[in-house]
């Protein structure tokens, strides 16, 4: 059986108003990524992330998960 987990009172409190930005702001950059991503392939662009390979004369190594333009 689990033990509930002590709090020592030298340990700082939790600040919601920081964790809500931090949040806010990794949501915004994803957008920003996936909007940036979709007028990439509007205009045409492949673009190639996660474990995927493009054809071996401009390819990222096997494996790669970069996003490259």
């Amino acid at each position: 059986m689990n033990k509930p987990l002590s709090t020592p009172s030298s340990q700082t409190t939790f600040d919601d108003a920081a964790f809500e930005r931090l949040v806010d702001a990794l949501v915004e950059s994803s957008l920003e990524h996936t909007r940036s991503l979709a007028e990439r392939v509007a205009a045409g662009e492949k673009v190639y992330f996660g474990p995927y390979r493009k054809p071996e004369s401009d390819g990222p190594e096997e494996g790669s998960s970069s996003i490259r333009p």
